[in-house]
């Protein structure tokens, strides 16, 4: 799903992701967030939904696999990577883009770029998506919720994050 003048051109793209169990969680509270989607349903469902590639941005493996195939402009992270060390990835980041940096400028944008200072940033935040009427104004309408690794786990069983976790196998072995 990388855009066609994204490809032909030699822009540099920074895509992260990151366990396809808490895209489909965070997914899900984006689905219902939003006013033009109101997702209503169960998780379940929702899950279920995403699996098949019936919601919208899907099949899941072929938006990751359009920006995995373009590793000479794509930069992939992952979410998880952020999580545990930032200033390594800012580091990364700025080797990718030919930037120089100094350890304290590594700090300072390692600092501002945490998911509680982000939070809290209006120009980072999406808040303003409430005085458009984007979203619903409640906690499910809050662009950055949680900020955690591993929320999947309050929303699978152990069976049905092991079936995810047999279709994201199969869904993703070509591209190994």
């Amino acid at each position: 799903m990388l855009p066609e003048s994204v490809k032909t051109s030699r822009a540099k793209v920074l895509y992260v992701h990151r366990d396809a169990r808490d895209v489909c969680v965070s997914f899900y509270h984006f689905s219902r967030m939003l006013n033009i989607y109101k997702y209503r349903g169960s998780f379940a469902d929702f899950r279920e939904n995403f699996m098949r590639g019936k919601i919208l941005h899907s099949p899941y493996r072929e938006h990751v696999q359009g920006y995995l195939e373009h590793s000479d402009t794509v930069l992939c992270l992952t979410y998880e990577q952020m999580h545990q060390d930032r200033g390594s990835v800012v580091r990364k980041v700025a080797d990718f883009l030919g930037v120089s940096l100094s350890d304290a400028d590594v700090d300072d944008i390692a600092k501002n770029t945490s998911f509680e200072v982000m939070k809290a940033n209006p120009d980072t935040n999406f808040r303003q998506w409430e005085d458009n009427g984007l979203v619903s104004g409640t906690e499910e309408g809050t662009f950055m919720r949680k900020g955690v690794v591993g929320d999947w786990r309050n929303y699978f069983t152990e069976e049905e994050s092991e079936a995810f976790l047999k279709w994201r196998n199969e869904e993703f072995a070509p591209l190994n």
